[in-house]
């Protein structure tokens, strides 16, 4: 499949009956089990390790391949270095084991890709499907509390009243929206199959309104801008379908005037209530703790260290609401330039090939820097899956540079 914006045929992802799952090895059936269990029943960041958590992990284990050292020996390195040098640091400062833990595993879902690149690569285009599955069953979970006394004429309240509506904040749960509004352009514009196009926006739905009741600003935003750069982009080549389908969508806005109306006020409200969230008190209080002096500059804090967080009304958290600040604070700028110069390469590397499908490179950038960058979905399985997709890619474009050099 090419998810791509030309003049050339586009093929749809495929359903997942034709996923050929018969056909797939045991190591990318488990880790297939894996995710669905994950999503399902499992959370991004559990309280406590129980049984989902266990079964996810044993099937994750199951899945795992032996890394080629000689390909991803740089990773490896870097991934080594900085789990263990701040957990060092961690014991020296007398961290809790559990907290410390709590640290570590989501610090190595940010490198997947030297123990997955086999799965992810049988899947191929059914790995998308994959995650827009894990999304997609989140948003229901986050949703369900709601269904037995769903009144959408009483309006969308702030705040969340169920424990499971945090589920919304996921990397997966963006990616699905998304994902499931560019199969849906797709449909329409490449292969004139409007009913199949209703079916993937009416899917799209469903993760944007657990975003909406969780008043989740930045995903909303990037919804709405993909959805305005596929109309620009697709505008010249196709003017007729394009005016038809905001013909269409802006009727049917005319009919849910009342709710968008509810849900734009709900986000100005949220907006003037709690602003950016004092993201920047707590970037100058982490820097403020880093450059305390020199050894915490170099190596941090360590891995399980609480500190009082301005952005959570000054509760003591294990968490920053950006993966930078957290590295800074637990790993020091050592820690955090050898795997923030990594991320960097990867995502430079994937660049070109992800250019060249625009809509893949639109549904996965704005997953990576919301969850990354603004919230604290970073410490989760599903920021690593998304990860995932850049390493896949990079390697990719390197694999092709090896081959014209040789």
């Amino acid at each position: 499949m090419e998810i791509r914006f030309s003049s050339g045929e586009v093929a749809l992802p495929p359903l997942l009956s034709r996923m050929s799952l018969g056909a797939l090895c045991w190591k990318t059936k488990s880790f297939v089990v894996a995710l669905l269990v994950y999503g399902f029943f499992g959370s991004p960041t559990p309280d406590a390790y129980g049984w989902v958590e266990l079964l996810v992990g044993s099937f994750l284990i199951f899945s795992m391949g032996v890394p080629n050292v000689r390909e991803d020996g740089l990773f490896l390195f870097v991934m080594s270095v900085v789990a263990f040098v701040p957990m060092v640091v961690g014991f020296a400062h007398g961290h809790d084991i559990h907290d410390m833990v709590r640290d570590l595993i989501p610090f190595l879902f940010l490198f997947l890709y030297p123990f997955y690149k086999d799965p992810i690569r049988e899947l191929r285009e059914g790995y998308y499907i994959l995650i827009s599955i894990v999304g997609f069953s989140f948003s229901v979970r986050a949703l369900m509390p709601y269904f037995d006394h769903f009144d959408i004429s009483k309006g969308f309240q702030l705040g969340a009243p169920a424990d499971l509506l945090y589920l919304a904040n996921s990397p997966e749960v963006l990616f699905c929206a998304l994902w499931c509004l560019v199969c849906s352009f797709i449909a329409l514009f490449f292969k004139g199959n409007f009913p199949r196009a209703v079916l993937f926006f009416v899917l799209a739905l469903v993760p944007v309104l657990s975003m909406v009741f969780m008043a989740q600003r930045a995903g909303l935003a990037s919804f709405v801008l993909v959805f305005g750069g596929m109309v620009f982009l697709l505008l010249r080549t196709y003017p007729m379908r394009v005016l038809g389908a905001v013909a269409f969508l802006s009727v049917l806005a005319v009919f849910l005037g009342e709710y968008i109306i509810q849900i734009f006020d709900l986000l100005v409200r949220k907006t003037q209530l709690v602003g950016l969230n004092s993201r920047v008190q707590e970037w100058d209080y982490v820097l403020e703790l880093v450059f305390r002096d020199w050894s915490h500059a170099i190596f941090g804090y360590g891995w399980g260290m609480r500190f009082e967080n301005p952005a959570v009304g000054g509760i003591f958290v294990l968490f920053t609401h950006s993966l930078l600040s957290a590295l800074l604070l637990k790993t020091g700028v050592l820690g955090a330039g050898l795997v923030f110069t990594t991320l960097i390469f990867i995502v430079m590397k994937a660049f070109p090939v992800l250019v060249t499908r625009r809509a893949l490179f639109l549904v996965l950038i704005f997953p990576l820097l919301i969850s990354g960058g603004i919230y604290a979905s970073y410490k989760s399985l599903g920021f690593g899956l998304i990860l995932l997709v850049f390493f896949e890619k990079a390697h990719q474009k390197l694999e092709k540079k090896s081959v014209s050099v040789a």
